[in-house]
Order: structure tokens, then sequence, then C-alpha cells
């Protein structure tokens, strides 16, 4: 029922994916269809080394007759924004945000793309269905500290908790030792109190907040920039 909001609210709109493109947006199967409702799409994500996908190519073509453009920026902190010269309704990130070591850092990057009173969908693992199962849940005093502490995409903090308590592929380990570049890492576990102070922090104002009941790997987060008055 939460998801169909979620479509409604976005239907129609003018987005920009960070880290995509993602099945989660596309097939049916996932209960997260959204592909099919929103008017275009631009896509950020790093070219060069992706472990994720093959990228070779500057259009953004995540289904069907979508089509758009695929800039190469690194989404942790997306300073370069300005050089997009373009402002979005939504900004969509799925499974991505567990990636980065400074997630207020980055997510007030992506705030700079969008246009006032612009949406924000955020979708992490739900570690009870992945392979952080045995991690504790991140705090969002951690997550504050890390802001304040200006922690970059290098850290490797959370290595060994993460060799002593994941189920981590055992093929990331290696590029693991050059994070900054893989970016493989899950340095952060986010229930849905973390994930919504982290985004209410960087100044967005929930609108929903659940665990995808037909899903449950995914948490999901909307928010729209403060100042919403609808």
């Amino acid at each position: 029922m939460y998801w169909e909001n979620v479509r409604q609210q976005i239907k129609g709109l003018d987005c920009i994916e960070i880290g995509g493109p993602t099945e989660l947006f596309s097939n049916l199967e996932h209960n997260s269809m959204l592909y099919d409702v929103i008017q275009s799409i631009d896509g950020i994500n790093i070219f060069e080394d992706n472990p994720f996908q093959d990228i070779n190519n500057k259009e953004y073509t995540p289904y069907g007759s979508l089509k758009g453009i695929l800039f190469n920026i690194d989404a942790a902190g997306i300073e370069s924004a300005s050089t997009l010269n373009k402002k979005y309704s939504v900004v969509l990130s799925a499974h991505v945000l567990e990636h980065i070591a400074n997630p207020i850092r980055a997510i007030t990057s992506w705030k700079n793309l969008l246009k006032d009173h612009g949406f924000l969908l955020i979708i992490v693992p739900e570690k009870s269905h992945c392979f952080d199962i045995n991690r504790e849940y991140t705090q969002f005093s951690h997550i504050l500290d890390d802001y304040n502490n200006q922690t970059d995409e290098a850290d490797l903090s959370h290595l060994v908790e993460i060799k002593n308590k994941s189920a981590f592929p055992p093929r990331f380990f290696n590029l693991a030792q050059d994070n900054y570049k893989a970016r493989v890492l899950h340095h952060h576990v986010y229930n849905l109190e973390t994930l919504r102070e982290t985004c209410e922090y960087c100044g967005f104002k929930t609108l929903y907040s659940f665990n995808n009941e037909k899903n449950k790997l995914q948490n999901i987060y909307l928010g729209q920039l403060k100042g919403w008055d609808a």
C-alpha cells in the first residue's frame, strides 16, 4: 500500500538517479516498480572500474523508452553538481547510501540537485534479509560523527567488523582494500529510524518511511525538502 502512495507522489516527475539503474525500479517482482510512471530520468555513476556495472557510454537507458544523460560524477559528494546546470523534481537512490562513508555530506550534496520542494527517495537494505544480519544497526550519532569528523570515502574503520560479523561476499574483501575506488563496503547498517533521522537532519520532511511489505530487503524513505506546505 505504501509503495503505491510513493508511485503516485512521483508519477509524471523528472528524476535523477544516483548509482543506478536498478532492477528494483523496473521489475514488478520487487514491489517497487517506478520507472514506468516517471516522466524523465538522468543518472549519476562512476564510469571507471565500477564493480557493480559495466558502464561504457554517456546515455542513461534504465527502462523501456526512458532515455537520459549519464553523468560521470562521484555520488558520495557531488560538489560538482553545479556543472550539470539542471535541477530535478526527484533524486532516486537504491542500495547506494550504505556504500557511502559520509552519508550526510552525500545527501546534502544530492539536495543541491533538487528544485524547490523536491523529493528524495532512498532505499537501503534491511539487515535481517542480507549479509549484514549479525551487525548492529548504526546509530544516528555515529552518522553525525562521520560528518563532523569529515570522514572520507577511503575510510576502512568498519572493515574488521564486516569481516567478523558479516557474510560479505569474499571476492569483495580484496576490492575493499582500495575502497575509495571500489565502494563495495557497507559502511553503515540502517534501520528506518536512522535513515529517517539522517534525511531529516539534511533538511527533508518525512512523507513515508517503511519496510516493503512484499520485499523485506527494502527499507524505504521518501522525503520532501522542508518548506513543503501542501
